[in-house]
Order: structure tokens, then C-alpha cells, then sequence
């Protein structure tokens, strides 16, 4: 059976720029091909030249065996008119990564102007095509609200009603969710999944690498313009996305150890207890003047000597916790320090204890203080996880490196390892955006 998508030697510059370099592709009726690699790849770039919003430079692509943009004229290719293209272009829906609904336009009007101008569709018939597209989405009820009334999600979902409405072959998703806010991901993915089980034919330009997983019959990987590796995605992401929840497991784990054991030396820096204080100080200098590397191995080498042995996870754990210790109660102690004592006589004149008066008074204030710079703290320790590949801990890293050892991926080992920075981009994201909102809620808090 004939592909239901060709690309054929595709490529594509701006001046000097060769953003892509030679693509082919063939994409069978119902396949679902989502399309990773990092920014400036040509991922995005490749979507546009399949709907010539882009058009390619050199290359041809075929829809439904009908070549898309341009006509043999006396044995040669000549691009289409306006008029021409518009008509294939009717049949290729394409999801942008920022909606671009109409603003002028409540989200009916946005899905039923296709069908009425393009299509010549009654307005009755139109706008009945529209709600049960609405309904598909779960956004029927919104059906008179205008865009800037509408979540991020919202708008992207009557973004995918819209391409609907126009029932086309082809439907392509350009990063559908990187413009939204983490809790808004899942409401579009699920309509994404929906529409996958459908049987609908889909390319999905995309960095959530455990969708791609799930959806995809095929993934493909793209670095500087080129595919440089495809298949099932049994092929690499499962490998990798099990190795990301061994990260996420070391990187609580060791997070519960930092904060509880910063605390203690944070109240020991603070001790009016001379001996206190110099422990502590004594504990900050060594572990902060130390590589986090050395420590690990003196816990999980080391200790084994003197008969104290550890599993790769549990040293993991025990060694990150312990060194980023002394940096959180840095966090803590700065926190802490930075309420006026004022805070604390008011409290002791109450008749509350020291203990108390930290615990209700002083460590409620300092939160608000702390938390930014703890939320950055948990981002550095889920990219410092990919040390304990040295130990043979199975995290990102060392399955990214076991991979690249393997014969069939030596020739792509740096297209790996970018895939790996990949994993570590989309656990870091939503601490990163955490962090954001920390900072904003601290300026209003102030």
C-alpha cells in the first residue's frame, strides 16, 4: 500500500543556514510518527515544508500520492499559485505550538470560519460540524467564549477542533504543549491520545518523551537538519524512560536527606553552643570544598572496605544527600537569619520556648524565603544524578551510555547523549517553572 505521506529528498535554507539536509520519509495511512531531537534540529522546519508554509528549497512531498505545492509544467516542477496551494493545504491540518486562534472570533466562529469560507459549507451545517468537534474535545460549553477568556489548554483544544472541522488526511502537531503551563499539559495530551487511537494519521513534533512513547508507531530523531536514528519506540525511549524514574526515585530520595540533614546543620550554625557551630562550619567547608564525585566514591568504595557496603541506589542517595546537605542548610540558615529577631523576643516574651518559637514563629516566615532557592537546588540535583552512572547506578546517564556501547548505536553516540539532555530537560521543567511562580508569590508576599 502506497504511503499516505512521502518526502522525498527534502531540503531547506534560509541564506545560508541548511536547516534541513536531505529528509525522507514515508508515513503510512494511520501511522502515528512523532518526530524528538533538540531545539534548532529542523523539527518544527520539516512540519512547515509538509503544509509549505515553508516552502522547501529542493525535495518533493507527496499526500495521498498528489504532490503537495507544486506541478510537473513541461517536465519540470513549477510551485503552485495561492489559489492552487490553498486547495491542498485544506486537506493538511496543523496545530500550532502558540494556538493562533482568531481573537476577533469566539471559539465557535473559530472552528465553523474554515468549513463556511473554504469548504462553502451551509453556516446550520458548519456550526453542527463545529459542536460535535467542540464536543470531541470537551469544550462544547465553551462554545461562545472568546479566545482570551480561555486557559492555555482550552485554546489549544479548540485549536485541534478546528483542524477537525476540516476532516483533513494529515493532521500535524508542532510541540502542541510546550506553551502551556505544566498542570495544562495533560488535558491536550489526552485529546492528542484520543485521536491517536482513532486511527488518524499524525506527525507530532514533540518533547514529552513518555507520550511519544505511548502514542507513536515510529519515532524519529533529528539533529542538525538530518534523521539520524528511527524506529519503534521500543527501540530507545522506554530504555531511557525507566532510567528517568531511577532518576526521579535517587532524586527524592536524596532531597529528603538533604533537607532533613540541612536543617540540623543550619540549627547548628545558629546554636549559641560555640562547639555546635564549629561542627557544622567544619561539616559545610569539607563537603562543599569537596567534588561530589570523591564523596560518592569514598561511600560507596570506601565504606566497603570497612565492611559498610551500599547498593549503587542507596549510595546514590546517602552521598548526594549528604553533600547537598551542607548547601541546603546554607538555604536554611540564610532563610532563617533573615527574620528580624524582633520575630523571635516577641515570641519568647509570649512565654513560648526557643524550639517553639522557631517552629511557629521563625520557620513558617522563612519559607517564603527559602523556597525559590530550594526549588533551583532540586533542579542541580536531578542534573547532578547523572553522576551516579559511575557506579553503575542504572539512571539516564549510564543507560544513555549502555546504549551507545551497543553496536547498532556507536555511530550516533552524540545524538544519544542529546536525547539523554533531552530527559533531564523535561524532569527539570516543571521545577523550573515552580521556581517561577516561587519568585513571583515571594514579590508579592514582600
Amino acid at each position: 500500500m502506497d504511503p499516505l505521506l512521502r518526502i522525498v529528498d527534502l531540503h531547506k535554507s534560509f541564506g545560508q543556514l541548511e536547516v534541513l539536509r536531505g529528509i525522507s520519509i514515508d508515513v503510512a495511512r494511520g501511522e502515528k510518527l512523532s518526530i524528538i531531537g533538540p531545539s534548532g534540529s529542523g523539527k518544527t522546519t520539516l512540519l512547515r515544508c509538509v503544509n509549505y508554509l515553508e516552502k522547501p528549497t529542493s525535495g518533493h512531498i507527496y499526500v495521498d500520492g498528489t504532490l503537495i505545492g507544486e506541478k510537473r509544467a513541461g517536465g519540470e516542477f513549477v510551485h503552485l499559485s495561492d489559489r492552487e496551494l490553498a486547495r491542498e493545504r485544506a486537506e493538511i491540518g496543523f496545530v500550532f505550538q502558540r494556538f493562533n486562534l482568531f481573537p476577533h472570533l469566539s471559539a465557535l466562529d473559530n472552528v465553523t470560519v474554515a468549513p463556511r469560507r473554504v469548504l462553502g459549507m451551509p453556516r446550520a451545517e458548519a456550526e453542527e460540524r463545529a459542536m460535535a468537534m467542540l464536543e470531541k474535545v470537551g469544550l462544547a460549553h465553551k462554545a461562545k467564549e472568546y479566545p482570551e477568556r480561555l486557559s492555555g489548554g482550552q485554546q489549544q483544544r479548540v485549536a485541534i477542533a478546528r483542524v477537525l472541522a476540516m476532516q483533513p488526511k494529515l493532521m500535524l502537531f508542532d510541540e502542541a504543549t510546550s506553551a502551556l503551563d505544566p498542570e495544562l499539559i495533560g488535558e491536550v495530551l489526552k485529546v492528542m491520545r484520543e485521536l491517536a487511537d482513532e486511527g488518524r494519521t499524525m506527525l507530532i513534533v514533540t518533547h514529552e518523551i513518555q507520550f511519544a512513547a505511548e502514542v507513536s508507531d515510529r519515532v524519529i530523531f533529528m539533529d542538525g537538519g538530518r534523521i539520524v536514528e528511527e524506529g519503534p519506540p521500543a527501540a530507545i525511549l522506554p530504555v531511557l524512560w525507566h532510567a528517568a524514574g531511577m532518576t526521579i526515585r535517587v532524586t527524592i530520595g536524596a532531597l529528603i536527606v538533604a533537607l532533613a540533614l540541612g536543617l540540623v546543620v543550619a540549627l547548628m550554625r545558629i546554636s549559641p553552643l560555640r562547639p555546635l557551630r564549629y561542627l557544622a562550619l567544619v561539616y559545610t567547608d569539607v563537603l562543599r570544598g569537596t567534588p561530589a564525585l570523591v564523596q560518592l566514591f569514598i561511600i560507596y568504595f570506601g565504606l566497603s572496605d570497612l565492611g559498610l557496603e551500599f547498593d549503587p541506589v542507596s549510595a546514590a542517595i546517602v552521598g548526594l544527600g549528604i553533600n547537598g546537605a551542607a548547601y541546603v542548610g546554607e538555604i536554611y540558615r540564610a532563610g532563617i537569619e533573615a527574620i528580624h529577631r524582633g520575630q523571635l523576643e516577641a515570641a519568647l516574651s509570649l512565654g513560648m520556648t526557643p524550639l517553639k518559637a522557631m517552629r511557629f514563629i521563625i520557620l513558617p516566615q522563612a519559607i517564603r524565603i527559602m523556597l525559590p532557592p530550594l526549588c533551583n537546588y532540586a533542579i542541580l540535583l536531578v542534573k547532578d544524578t547523572s553522576i551516579i552512572s559511575t557506579i553503575a547506578a542504572p539512571e539516564i546517564m549510564f543507560e544513555a551510555r549502555r546504549l551507545v556501547q551497543a553496536t547498532f548505536m556507536h555511530s550516533i553516540s552524540g545524538q544519544i547523549y542529546l536525547l539523554c539532555a533531552l530527559f533531564y530537560l523535561a524532569l527539570t521543567l516543571p521545577l523550573s517553572h515552580v521556581a517561577s511562580v516561587l519568585e513571583r508569590a515571594r514579590e508579592r508576599w514582600r
